[in-house]
């Protein structure tokens, strides 16, 4: 009796292992989540974002960098620096920066009306007449972004998709982009 428990014991503690190892297994083999795109978020996860379009080439006079963020984000734009192609900092980023609010359904709009300009672009070189599109987004502790750079053939549509995306009743936002624009001899026409 003692023998036949034994092996009862036995073969239910193999059995179990077999099953664990084979669950085991199984859950390995599970793919995560899928990484989705910043461009294909939903307003709701871009409650902490901003975008940031610097000048980075010659000036007269300094332009200002224009830095559209949500309401519930003042970001410092050290955190950008992850994201930008050039090693170091753009100058203007430290002292001429306007700052304009925008909704999460506005980032979303804006994400979507330039992406067909933008994306084509991730990986090219640094050119020091490029403008530099910087966009961040916090989730938690963890950030996702990319930079832009546009050179001049690309950026009066890159703007005008910009102020498209801007509500008309966010008169700050679309008179820094508007100003930026013209300061960096983009010109505007068909907006």
């Amino acid at each position: 009796m003692r023998r036949r428990t034994m092996v009862i014991v036995l073969l239910l503690i193999a059995m179990s292992a077999l099953v664990g190892c084979s669950l085991q297994r199984d859950d390995m083999t599970i793919e995560g989540p899928k990484k989705v795109s910043i461009f294909d978020r939903a307003d709701w996860e871009l409650d902490q974002s901003l975008a940031k379009l610097t000048w980075k080439g010659s000036q007269k006079a300094p332009i200002a960098t224009v830095v559209l963020r949500t309401k519930n984000w003042k970001a410092n734009l050290h955190e950008c620096r992850r994201f930008q192609s050039q090693s170091g900092h753009y100058g203007n980023d430290e002292f001429f920066v306007h700052e304009a609010e925008v909704t999460p359904n506005e980032f979303k709009q804006l994400l979507k009306a330039v992406r067909p300009t933008v994306e084509p672009l991730f990986g090219n070189h640094f050119d020091p007449e490029d403008l530099s599109f910087v966009v961040l987004r916090r989730s938690g502790n963890a950030y996702e972004g990319f930079e832009a750079l546009l050179s001049q053939d690309v950026r009066s549509a890159f703007y005008r998709a910009v102020l498209g995306a801007l509500e008309k009743e966010n008169e700050n936002g679309r008179q820094r982009v508007r100003t930026q624009a013209i300061d960096t001899g983009t010109h505007l026409a068909a907006e």
